[in-house]
Order: C-alpha cells, then structure tokens, then sequence
C-alpha cells in the first residue's frame, strides 16, 4: 500500500526515525489520519482496501472470542467438578490452562476493540455498527451464566450479544445483524450436548439403581437359602449336641437375610408404585415369601390418622393452668426478732472416770487405723499364708 506524502505529513508528529523492530513501526493506515489528512492524500481505494481489512479483523476476532470463551467454560466446569478434591499439582496445572485461555480471551478482545476504532474513523455513520457494537467488559461473558450472575433466574437472564451476532454479515452488505436459528443452534451447540449427556445420565443412573435393588434382594435370597443348606451338612461328622447347635445357628442366620431381603423389597416397591416404575421382580418375591404388598400411601395414610388423633386429644383436653403466684415479700415484710443480749453461761467440765474412760478410748478406736489394732505376728509367718 503506497500512499505519497504520508511521510511528510506525519514527521512532526513522528520526530526522528529511531531504530527499532519492524513489528513495531507504525503502519500509518488512513485510519491513523485526520479527515482531511485522508481526502488529501489516501485515495478511495486504498481507504477500502483498509476498511475489508478491518470489518475481517472484526469478524476473526469475535469468532476468536467466542471459541476461547467456550473453551474456558469447559474447563472451568471440568476443574470444579473432575478436580474439586485433587492435590495441588493437579490444581495449579489447570489454573495454569484457564489462565491461558483467559489471555487468548484478553487478546480476542483488544483486537476487536482496536478494528472497530479504526473503523468508526473510515466510515463513522455505517450501519455496520449495527452488527459489531462497543465490547464493553460486562458483555465479556458466557456462554452461560457466569458465577455472579448464578442467582438471576432463566427469566430474567439476558445473553451478551456477541452470543447473538451474525456471522454471515460482509464488507459489502455489514447490515446482516439478523441472526438465523441456524446460527443460534450452531452457538449453542456445546449447551445442548452437555445438557442432552446429562439428561441421559439422569435416566442411565435411574436404571442402574433399579437393578442394583433387585440383585441385593436377589443376593439376600441366595444368602438365606445357602445357610438352610448348611444347617444339616454336619450330620454325620460331628455329635449330636454340636450338629443341633450348628442347625439352630444355620437357620437364625437364614431367617436375618430372608428377613432383610423381604424388608428391603417391601420398602423398594412402595418406592417404585409411587414413582411408577416397573416393579415386577418385587411383587413377584413377595407373593413367593407369602408377605402382604404393602400400599405405598398406607405409611402416609397411618401418619396422618395419628396427627388427627392427636390433634383431636388436645381440643377435648382442658389446658393446664398453673395457680397464679403469690408474691409474699410485696403483701407482708419481713421483721426480724429483736435481738437480746443475753450471757452465756459456761457449762463446768465433769470429772471423768479413770475406769470408765479407758473403755471408751478401746471402743472409739477406729477398726480402719492399723495403729490401732494389736499387730499379731503369727498371721505373717511364712507358715500361715
């Protein structure tokens, strides 16, 4: 792109040419001129050639962006869920990828931030501006709701629109804003399948548990009935006494897991009646066991006949009243008896008896003082142990 007398015009501006990195030299594009600077000395095609130039850089970067976001919001998903109780090489190594893609994001983003200025100076009354509209940083989101916007409900959530904008729009014809469902689908592909894969679980996990409920059951059966076949396979090897002892045990054994076994199954099929799903297996080992099939409202039903009773019982009976308090210390003060001042007289000591008081010293000894008692020596002679 040859344009004459740019050079001069931007000296001033430019100073001395200093020596630096080609990638660094600036372009001067008609896009870095003033207006009249433009008329004078770009001619018309070269200023289109600069505008297909940037309406492309605005199209490659916001397709940048949009795969980077929804490569980022892959990733996140997966470090909460997959790595959430990993150590910390596992999390620093994912950190370590997000922050990666974040700066593809960054880059995505001031590349379209500069296409677009440099677009509102060639053609500043395009309807182009339609399609690509200011990147401000709060449409820097998606696809999806981002952490803080988790509490909006679906209602009143509104996608950024750069989830929103046609790709099919050109230089020739930028007025193309209008997005096809075709498009949408093709944006909301990744939403789709993830949603799709977990609904498929959901019913996958819904089928599994029914068939682990009927192999417990099934496992509890076979266990009881080994444990009859144990009862009596000692007959002839050990004496009578024992064999009774190992029968007795064998079969209360088998009544526990045949007990389990027909509580599970009962519980499980009220379950399955409610939710109505198949539960064929479970009617089919109850009526084998001889046990009732239980209704699933029976439990229900039975909770609520005893909160009417009980609701019934406290409207006949009268409520409790205690007696009101009486509050003594208000009505009648306390007085205090006058005191006396009278003398006390010393009691005079009596004399003891010598007689009397050597048998009270013997009969107050303490049998717990070994200072007491009379030490016999004959109890710990080696001979009297």
């Amino acid at each position: 792109m040859y344009m004459p007398g740019v050079l001069d015009a931007g000296t001033s501006e430019m100073g001395p040419l200093p020596r630096e990195k080609a990638e660094t030299v600036k372009l001067w594009l008609p896009s870095y001129l003033d207006a009249a600077e433009r008329d004078s000395l770009c001619s018309g095609s070269v200023i289109t050639s600069e505008r297909e130039l940037r309406f492309g850089q605005l199209h490659d970067a916001l397709n940048d962006l949009r795969r980077a976001r929804r490569i980022r919001r892959g990733l996140t998903t997966f470090h909460k869920v997959q790595l959430s109780g990993e150590g910390q090489k596992t999390q620093t190594k994912s950190r370590a990828v997000i922050h990666t893609i974040q700066e593809r994001i960054d880059r995505a983003v001031r590349r379209y931030r500069v296409a677009r200025n440099a677009l509102l100076q060639l053609d500043p009354s395009g309807s182009w501006q339609d399609l690509y509209r200011a990147l401000d940083n709060s449409d820097n989101r998606g696809p999806g709701k981002e952490p803080e916007e988790v509490s909006a409900s679906d209602g009143r959530y509104t996608p950024s629109w750069i989830w929103l904008s046609s790709s099919n729009a050109t230089a020739a014809d930028p007025a193309q804003s209008v997005v096809s469902p075709e498009e949408v689908n093709e944006d909301m592909w990744v939403e789709w399948a993830q949603c799709i894969a977990r609904a498929d679980r959901w019913e996958e996990e819904a089928i599994l548990l029914q068939e682990e409920m009927r192999r417990v059951v099934h496992f509890l059966e076979w266990k009881s009935k080994d444990w009859v076949s144990r009862a009596d396979a000692r007959a002839g090897v050990v004496a009578q006494e024992v064999r009774s002892g190992l029968s007795a045990y064998a079969r209360k054994q088998a009544s526990v897991f045949r007990n389990l076994a027909i509580r599970f199954c009962q519980r499980w099929r009220s379950a399955l009646v409610s939710l109505t799903l198949s539960h064929t297996w479970a009617t089919k080992f109850l009526e084998t066991q001889g046990e009732p099939l239980v209704n699933p409202d029976f439990g229900r039903r039975r909770l609520e006949v005893r909160q009417e009773h009980e609701l019934s019982e406290s409207r006949t009976t009268p409520p409790r009243t205690e007696p009101p308090a009486t509050n003594t210390t208000a009505t009648s003060p306390r007085t205090e008896p006058p005191a006396t001042n009278t003398a006390v007289t010393p009691t005079p000591p009596v004399p003891a008896d010598p007689e009397t008081s050597n048998d009270n010293d013997e009969s107050s000894c303490d049998d717990s003082d070994p200072n007491s008692e009379e030490f016999d020596e004959s109890e710990y002679e080696p001979g009297s142990w």
